[in-house]
């Protein structure tokens, strides 16, 4: 049997107690709080019907008998789509509770189960608690919950407060699981699809939000995973499934033959490296002959024939040649940029850094767009830092400048720059990293003031 809270269920009293370990035991009642006035009586049958517990240092005792009982795991294992339907159901009872002022506080899939009346149960706790202090407790030490965080809402497992909005989190990652086979744990997976189960995969997306108050209700939830549910039971609606074959923890499918061939994989290796080989060897050759513009092409070349070779080894999976040969693209670039800035006039070198700077702007934020917020945080941070290199090239072909205004100027459009990325990301790094041009500036402008130069001493060329 699927314990709600890892313990031992058996028979009491015409019902089931949980016997707990006296540590999580005492715990869960500390966690307890002021008694709850649950709802009473039958509220229909296509409502999850509230069975209510109550924690005492002798356990956990249960108002229904959960021998009698399927839990969770089995319900959608037998049938999704009548895994979903139990799931409005008890989205609808959710939202019972709700209007009389009562938040669960603790929705998993242990609390969801099936009656032998093959009505949905909601087991729910007679007494509430302070945000997340029922979760604390199960992770109390030498506890063994059967599961942890993966189905709490972020303001929960910080303990700052627990409303309605956190229990439709936690009916959505319930409902993501059934659909998926794993708990969100903060990667989701994206529907352009159509049809009832692409319009539930985005209210899901939009329940399991950070914000509470960008979540929809438990009611609308439960209204999207009904309409799934009817759909899920016919043939035709496994078509555009969302979620079939989403990428996660464990393989949703065997992987082909072709994915894991070593023959395709040394081939595409070894031809890699043989290419790679080639191209150095033509550089080497061809370099004192194509002139300046020819080399910048021949390493541009290379470059893109090495992304090329990586694409084409993710394509068949073979991640290693992948990361390889994007490495190499990244070095023949790099470069390429080098060598290129190196000829460049000083008008052309300047242009050069304007273009690096807004195209590293404006990567961060696509990257970011994309899923990828820590590529999108570098890029961002290196466009930040290029803006100086700008402001230098400028200070530089202005030789008729002196004085401190050009560093001022130049510090200040960087620091600018810098403290809004930190402003409009709330992040810490860019706050950091804004301090330290301002420090930067302090420096520079201090060895101008002092010695007539932005460098100065030593201390001072260390520091910018």
């Amino acid at each position: 049997m699927n314990a709600p809270f890892g313990g031992t269920v058996g028979p009491h009293e015409g019902a089931s107690r949980e016997a707990l370990a006296r540590p999580l035991a005492d715990a869960l009642v500390a966690a307890q709080r002021q008694p709850w006035a649950l709802p009473e009586g039958d509220t229909g049958p296509d409502v999850a019907r509230v069975v209510p517990f109550t924690v005492g240092v002798e356990g956990v005792t249960y108002g229904a008998d959960l021998a009698r009982c399927t839990p969770w795991p089995a319900l959608v294992a037998a049938s999704r789509s009548e895994a979903l339907a139990a799931l409005a159901a008890v989205g609808r009872a959710l939202s019972i509770l709700h209007a009389r002022g009562v938040v669960h506080g603790d929705v998993r899939p242990e609390v969801v189960w099936r009656g032998p009346d093959a009505r949905a149960m909601l087991l729910t706790p007679s007494h509430g608690s302070p945000a997340g202090a029922t979760l604390r407790a199960r992770l109390h030490p030498g506890a063994a919950p059967p599961s942890t965080v993966g189905y709490a809402a972020p303001e929960v497992t910080t303990g700052v407060e627990a409303t309605a909005a956190s229990d439709a989190y936690g009916l959505a990652a319930i409902t993501y699981a059934a659909l998926t086979s794993y708990a969100p744990l903060g990667q989701l997976v994206a529907s352009n699809g159509q049809g009832e189960l692409a319009d539930l995969s985005r209210c899901v997306a939009a329940a399991l939000g950070a914000a509470p108050a960008t979540r929809p209700s438990v009611d609308v939830i439960a209204q999207h995973i009904d309409r799934a549910a009817r759909a899920d039971a016919t043939q035709d609606a496994l078509r555009g499934d969302p979620y079939r074959n989403a990428p996660g923890p464990f393989p949703q499918h065997a992987p082909s033959g072709a994915e894991r061939s070593p023959v395709l994989m040394v081939t595409l290796l070894l031809g890699g490296l043989f290419t790679f080989l080639g191209a150095v060897m033509l550089v080497t050759i061809g370099w004192s002959v194509v002139g300046a513009a020819g080399r910048v092409a021949l390493l541009s070349t290379m470059a893109a024939a090495s992304w090329a070779l990586g694409a084409l080894a993710a394509r068949y999976k073979v991640e290693s040649g992948a990361l390889v040969a994007r490495g190499v693209a990244a070095l023949f670039a790099t470069v390429a940029l080098a060598y290129a800035f190196s000829q460049a006039s000083e008008a052309g070198r300047l242009l050069m850094l304007v273009g690096l700077s807004a195209g590293s702007l404006v990567g961060g934020s696509l990257a970011e767009r994309r899923g990828a917020p820590l590529g999108g945080a570098v890029l961002l941070g290196l466009g930040s830092q290029l803006v100086w290199a700008v402001g230098a090239q400028v200070i530089a072909m202005s030789h008729g400048l002196d004085g401190a205004g050009p560093i001022a100027a130049l510090a200040a459009v960087v620091t600018t720059v810098t403290f809004a990325l930190a402003w409009l990301r709330r992040a810490g790094s860019f706050g950091a990293l804004a301090a330290a041009d301002f420090a930067a500036f302090a420096f520079a402008l201090g060895a101008w003031l002092s010695h007539g130069s932005p460098l100065g001493p030593s201390i001072y060329a260390l520091a910018v």
